[in-house]
């Protein structure tokens, strides 16, 4: 394209945003004029720095912005949040934003907007929080920024999904935004999107937990929801930014609970941390070092970890352990996932062999944890104890814990 020809465009092109920024500024246009200026300048935005910025220097923002808040059409208010995540891209323009008051109207785009919508909301918060301090805390502070992620890491679509993992990520930068996410329930999808690869989403999860795991209350929820034996899982066998952040959360919650450093070397984690140490990335190598010397100084202190009975290790490790609630071979169906809350999961060895069991919580009951062993029926997951897992272990199992017999 030539020079003369290439400035004629570009000259309509900033005609057209004049007379699409004007029709977003008056009050009296029709709704559909706002939606299609709205969705106009999100097109012309979506790739070109050039048109970014060109629609800042108008003033266009504080338009923009009154728009999303106040316009009751839900196509409009996408294309608005859109439009403003587009614009966001541009570091100068992020502070223009927030001082506009986007915050609270993307937020509310984020609860009840439709998919996309949504979507695009928790990535405008993301784009927004970047490289800087200031704006982190803004959005942590708002009562329902950091819940709406949450949620939306719940239930959203796998775009969503990794659009509200990446933002809670940055936000959790400013350390009081770890112990809000906690607090909202983050740390149980987080741990859940581990276990699904399907998604696509292990990496942002992982690198999430592992700062959340840099606070005491992110510690406490990560060892309770039972994710050591998915931490050592991946310090075996995945990405080397991956074996990293497993060994970071693994390090935190062993220095801030030595249960947790027994319960690990109960699930074998030294040879994989040992190989770790030869493998790994140059953080990894040196956070696998100090587990092993966590290991070590844990067996000197109580003898081999051993001599110690599995009932002990789950009786140490569990901290709403109940009597059992069930008779001693009192058979019951299998359950699946979804009809029973998911608490963890812990892997161990018996003379009938290595073992996953899981930890959930009846619903029926109050009170109790049913210890269940892990099958797989038509592609779907249930959850019982079998007579696979040995006579011994059954009867540690039903003598000590709720226990659902199959």
């Amino acid at each position: 394209m030539a020079a003369g020809d290439f400035s004629n465009v570009e000259i309509e092109i900033r005609q057209q945003i004049d007379r699409w920024v004007a029709s977003l500024e008056a009050e009296a246009n029709h709704v559909s004029a706002k939606r299609d200026a709205a969705l106009g300048l999100r097109s012309l935005t979506r790739k070109s720095s050039l048109n970014r910025e060109y629609i800042a220097t108008k003033g266009a923002i504080p338009a923009i912005v009154s728009v999303l808040r106040d316009s009751t059409d839900p196509e409009t208010k996408k294309h608005a949040v859109t439009l403003l995540l587009n614009l966001s891209i541009h570091p100068n323009v992020k502070d223009e934003i927030m001082a506009a008051g986007a915050l609270d109207p993307i937020v509310q785009v984020l609860k009840y907007g439709d998919c996309e919508a949504r979507a695009n909301a928790a990535a405008a918060l993301f784009s927004l929080s970047t490289k800087t301090t200031t704006n982190k805390a803004l959005i942590g502070s708002s009562t329902d920024a950091i819940p709406a992620l949450v949620k939306l890491l719940t239930e959203g679509t796998t775009r969503g999904k990794k659009d509200a993992a990446s933002a809670i990520f940055d936000l959790a930068i400013c350390h009081e935004n770890k112990a809000i996410a906690v607090r909202a329930g983050v740390i149980p999808p987080l741990v859940d999107l581990l276990l699904d690869e399907k998604q696509g989403i292990v990496d942002e999860a992982l690198a999430t937990l592992a700062i959340l795991a840099t606070h005491v209350e992110g510690q406490a929820e990560i060892g309770r929801v039972g994710a050591l034996p998915l931490l050592i899982d991946i310090i075996s066998e995945s990405s080397p930014q991956n074996k990293e952040n497993a060994a970071a959360i693994l390090l935190e919650l062993c220095c801030s609970d030595p249960n947790n450093t027994y319960m690990s070397a109960k699930l074998g984690v030294c040879g994989p941390l040992g190989e770790l140490c030869s493998t790994g990335t140059s953080k990894a190598r040196r956070k696998a070092r100090k587990l092993l010397d966590l290991q070590r100084h844990a067996q000197h202190r109580h003898g081999h970890f051993g001599a110690r009975s599995f009932c002990e290790c789950l009786q140490n490790s569990i901290i709403e352990y109940r009597p059992s609630i069930f008779k001693r071979g009192t058979a019951s169906p299998s359950i699946s996932r979804e009809e029973l809350p998911f608490a963890g999961s812990i892997n161990f060895v018996s003379g009938s062999g290595a073992h996953r069991v899981g930890l959930a919580r009846p619903r029926s009951s109050a009170s109790g944890l049913c210890l269940l062993a892990r099958s797989s029926t038509s592609g779907n997951q249930h959850y019982s104890v079998s007579d696979s897992l040995g006579r011994d272990v059954l009867e540690h199992l039903q003598s000590q814990f709720a226990c659902i017999v199959d």
